[in-house]
C-alpha cells in the first residue's frame, strides 16, 4: 500500500512540477520594439509557479521515501 501511494506521489510531483513550470514561464514575456527589448513580469504568476515547484519536489522526494522504505513487519 505504501509503494501504491509513493507511486501516486510520485506522478503527482512530476505532473505538480510540469504545471508550476508552465505557469512560471508563463509569467514573463518580452518584446523588441524598435530596437529596444521591453520585458513584463507577472509577480502573480511566478509565485505560483514557484509554489507549485517547491510543492512538486516535496512531493515527488516524499514519493521516494515511502517508494524505498523497507516493509516492516
Amino acid at each position: 500500500m505504501k509503494k501504491l501511494l509513493g507511486a501516486l506521489f510520485i506522478i503527482g510531483g512530476l505532473a505538480v512540477g510540469y504545471s508550476g513550470m508552465q505557469a512560471f514561464d508563463k509569467s514573463t514575456n518580452s518584446a523588441e520594439i524598435l530596437g529596444v527589448e521591453i520585458t513584463a513580469n507577472d509577480q502573480g504568476g511566478q509565485m505560483t509557479g514557484i509554489i507549485q515547484i517547491v510543492l512538486a519536489i516535496t512531493l515527488f522526494a516524499g514519493g521516494v521515501y515511502l517508494v524505498s522504505k523497507k516493509s516492516s513487519g
